[in-house]
Formats: C-alpha cells, sequence, structure tokens
C-alpha cells in the first residue's frame, strides 16, 4: 500500500461523491433518490450516468436536480454502454475524495455515508469499506437474507492479508451497492475490463490485491429483489438454477478474463502486491481456462476433472463439490447460449 499514502483528511473534510448508474429506472429511482438526500450526512455529488434511457429516468432525475442542482451532475450515454462501462463512466466524473456505488433499485438507510466514509476517513492510508444489505421484495419487504448470508461470509472470520485476496476472489462478499473507496484507487481500477457486469468483482479483488479493505458489519442497505434482478434463496433448487446459470453464461470464460486482466493490470501499474497473491490468481486464472475448455463429451471430461479435483483446485479456487458435480453431470446437457463477457 505503500504506493497509496498521503497524508489522511479528518473525515469532515472527506468530500463524498456517489457514482449512480441507471438505465429505465423509473419504477425505483425516485425512492432511490430520496434516501441519498435523507441522510444524515449529505452527498457533495451525485453523478448520474443514465445509460440510454428511454422511459421517465430524466424527468425524475430533473425533479430533483431543481432542488439539489448544486450536487447533481446527469449524463445520458448517445448509445447503451452496459453495467459495467455505464458504472466506469460514472466513477470517473466524479471528483470527490470518496467515491459510493449506487444502483437505482435500491434504498439507502439514513447513515449508510456517515458511516462508510468515517470508516475509510479512521484509517491512515486510502481504504476501501463495504458494508452488508437487507434482501427486499419489491415493496421493501424483507426477505429474511442478507447479502453476506447469501455469500456464506461471516465478518467474524478473520479478513486481513492473504485470506483477504483469497475470500474476495472466492466467496465475493463486497457487491457495487455496498462499497465506497477512497478515489485515488480510481488510477488503477479505470478502464475496466470489457466484460459484463465486471464492476463488483474487478474493484473486489484490486482494492483487496492491496489489503485495502475494511468491514463495516451493520446493514445499511436495503437490497430490492424484483423481475429483471432476482437473486433467489438459497435452497436446493436456486443452487440447482445458479449452477445451469452459470454454464448457460459460461462463467469460466469470464473469470478467466477477469483474472487475465487482473494480472495485467498489476504488472502494468508497477505496484507490488504480493508475490502469494499474483500466485493464487495465476491459480485462479488456470481452474477457469481448465474448466472452460472441458469437453461437452463426458469420456473426453473425465480425465481433466479427476486432474482439477485431485491438485485441489475444486476447493482451492472453486466451490468445492458444487463444481465437481457441475462438470460431472450439468456439462453434458447444458451448453453456452450466450458468453458471459464482452
Amino acid at each position: 500500500m505503500a504506493d497509496f499514502v498521503c497524508q489522511t483528511a479528518p473525515a469532515a473534510r472527506k468530500r463524498c461523491s456517489i457514482a449512480l448508474a441507471v438505465c429505465n429506472g423509473e419504477r425505483f429511482l425516485e425512492e432511490m433518490l430520496g434516501s441519498l438526500f435523507r441522510q444524515t450526512v449529505l452527498p457533495d455529488e451525485v453523478v448520474v450516468c443514465d445509460d440510454d434511457s428511454s422511459d421517465r429516468t430524466f424527468e425524475i432525475v430533473s425533479r430533483f436536480m431543481a432542488i439539489y442542482r448544486h450536487c447533481i451532475r446527469y449524463e445520458k450515454n448517445p448509445k447503451r454502454l452496459g453495467v459495467a462501462k455505464n458504472f466506469e463512466k460514472a466513477i470517473s466524473l466524479t471528483t470527490g475524495d470518496i467515491i459510493f456505488l449506487a444502483d437505482q433499485d435500491d434504498l439507502w438507510l439514513p447513515d449508510k455515508i456517515e458511516k462508510l466514509r468515517d470508516a475509510i476517513a479512521a484509517q491512515p492510508e486510502p481504504t476501501g469499506v463495504f458494508c452488508d444489505s437487507l434482501l427486499t421484495n419489491e415493496k421493501l419487504q424483507p426477505l429474511n437474507y442478507t447479502h453476506w448470508k447469501l455469500r456464506n461470509f461471516d465478518p467474524a472470520k478473520p479478513f486481513a492479508g492473504m485470506e483477504q485476496f483469497r475470500r474476495c476472489c472466492t466467496v465475493a462478499p463486497m457487491a457495487g451497492h455496498n462499497i465506497a473507496f477512497d478515489a485515488r484507487f480510481k488510477e488503477i481500477l479505470l478502464p475496466f475490463p470489457d466484460l459484463v457486469a465486471c464492476h463488483d468483482n474487478w474493484i473486489g479483488v484490486i482494492l483487496a490485491a492491496f489489503e485495502a479493505w475494511r468491514v463495516v458489519p451493520e446493514v445499511l442497505t436495503l437490497y430490492r429483489q424484483h423481475g429483471s434482478n432476482y437473486t433467489g434463496i438459497l435452497k436446493w433448487r436456486n443452487q440447482y438454477r445458479v449452477a445451469i446459470r452459470s454454464l448457460e453464461h459460461n462463467n469460466d470464460e469470464w473469470n478467466y478474463r477477469l483474472y487475465q486482466a487482473f494480472l495485467d493490470r498489476i504488472k502494468e501499474s508497477g505496484r507490488a502486491c504480493g508475490d502469494d497473491k499474483i500466485d493464487f490468481a495465476v491459480g485462479r486464472r488456470n481452474y477457469s481456462l481448465s474448466r472452460k475448455n472441458l469437453s461437452r463429451y463426458f469420456l473426453k471430461r473425465l480425465m481433466p476433472i479427476c486432474r482439477i479435483a485431485l491438485n485441489g483446485s475444486y476447493h482451492r479456487y472453486g466451490r468445492g463439490w458444487k463444481n465437481l458435480a457441475q462438470d460431472l453431470i450439468l456439462r453434458s446437457f447444458v451448453f453456452p447460449k450466450e458468453t458471459h463477457n464482452g
């Protein structure tokens, strides 16, 4: 982290910018924007990047701009960029000291900015923080699950050093709607890889490479689930759907490209993050490469699967027996219908 060190300003002097990516967000955008301006610490800047919406998104933003013109910046993309590149643009336009990411359909609890800002300001070095969120239905009624429970993330377990990097590569406990980070990380984060919806994972592994993540163990976001973003509750039938979807969207190709991009970015940046993290990222990339190259024919993929199992990669880099069962059984019946990449 030495490359990022500089004098830390008091919390009160930290300017807070929100990068809000929207696309046809009229259903829930007004509630979301309202929650941003009911914070105990108001944002200094809200950058709204509209990904070529065709609904009433601009009309809704305009009503807030009439009141908060001093801090809302609205940009509409002339053509659709996709989620990750829209967030990339929003982040690039921010001017604050701390950057928060926001989705158009969630709701922030009133002290979210204050608590995440103070957690960052308390650190002597540039830092990223993330909190938990409560899953709700469309009407914001609780679904009795939190994001961390969904990800099997226990904040009581050690989350530092190599363990932080390993967990960010395998569990991915942070999500875009729950993170804030020091703006000095923009230099190494941008541009994002040309991959669909990679912003959460990309920011997660880059900051983890420098052991920069800190945890705020509180629910500070209502994470709305609806038709277009429904995650599902962890039951056997949903585990099956997740496994099917992973194969259909060629997630192994996506992960291979993500970790190759990570290795390239670290090398280009000239910043040292430790050989142990580089070795793990290489292993994670190679694990994804081996799985994406598995044959659809059982007998042809049996020996490669055995090699992956015997060298411990399923448990070290993946979801253990779940990925093993996916490769042994489901790959005979499910084939990519679209690639999960750009």
